[in-house]
Parts: structure tokens; sequence; C-alpha cells
């Protein structure tokens, strides 16, 4: 069970998890196909099986920042959890892929029904969405260091 190597998931129940597997499908996934893209609601997220998935947050004209996905048990489209539940980010498959899609809902149930289950997953939840904006902002710096720095013409 993919699942219960999400980080996500570390320390929650395997009652909760078996829950939540239960209702989760898993998709395979052709090179060039988009999981999700930036804009549309947001009613699942994704666990990794295989494969590599890029997932980018664009910048206008000016391309973005890409995350490669490419661990098993990675989890991605982080959007599904958090309100408005409309994906900030695009999905697309770099290699071909096998996905666990996971229904927010089935996650919903779990908060409610048990309580400790759910403090775990938002901690957890909160803890990955800090590793990726200080990921995000490393890139950003990056990018804004090179297109800030002097040029120094070359003499030969």
């Amino acid at each position: 069970m993919i699942i219960k190597e999400a980080e996500l998931f570390k320390g929650v129940s395997q009652r909760a998890l078996e829950e939540i597997a239960a209702v989760s499908e898993e998709e395979s996934c052709e090179v060039g196909a988009d999981l999700f893209r930036s804009g549309e609601e947001a009613e699942n997220f994704f666990v990794l099986e295989e494969g590599r998935v890029d997932v980018l947050i664009a910048e206008g004209d000016h391309g973005g920042v890409h995350f490669m996905v490419s661990t098993p048990g990675e989890v991605f489209g982080l959007s599904a959890l958090v309100e408005p539940y409309v994906y900030a980010t695009t999905a697309k498959c770099m290699a071909p892929c096998k996905v666990l899609r996971v229904p927010r809902e089935a996650v919903e149930r779990v908060l409610e029904r048990e309580p400790s289950d759910g403090v775990i997953l938002l901690k957890n939840l909160v803890k990955l969405i800090a590793q990726r904006l200080r990921s995000a902002y490393n890139d950003l710096s990056g990018k804004v260091a090179m297109e800030t720095a002097p040029s120094v013409p070359s003499y030969g």
C-alpha cells in the first residue's frame, strides 16, 4: 500500500490509511498527460507510485518554478486539502506514471471521525507545504540573483 510510504500519512493509524486507500484509485498516465492544471477545482491529490511528474508554478511569460516529483510515496496536488480547493500548479507526466488519486472527501471524513489522526495529518501537511515553500524561495532567489547580476564583458 503506497499510501503508507507517503510523508503526508506518516504516523496516521492503519485503520485510517485503509479507509482512505479503499476509496482511492490507481491511475496510469502516459508521457505528456496533465493530471491537473492550474485554476481547476481540486477534488483530489496524488501519491506517486512510479514515474516522474513535473509540477509547475507558472510565472506568466517567464516560465515558472518546477518541482520534479519522482520518489514513490511523494504527494502532490495538495491544493485539494487547502481552501479554496483550486490547483495552484499544473502537473504533467514526464515519464509513464502510476499514481494513486486520493479524494479530499475521504481525508475529510477521517479528520472528522478520528481527530488524533487528523492532527497528525495536518501537522504533516504543514511540514510538506513549508518544505516546498522554502524550496520555491530558494529557486526564485537563484533566478533573481542571475537576472540582477551585473554583466561582465569578456575580453577574450
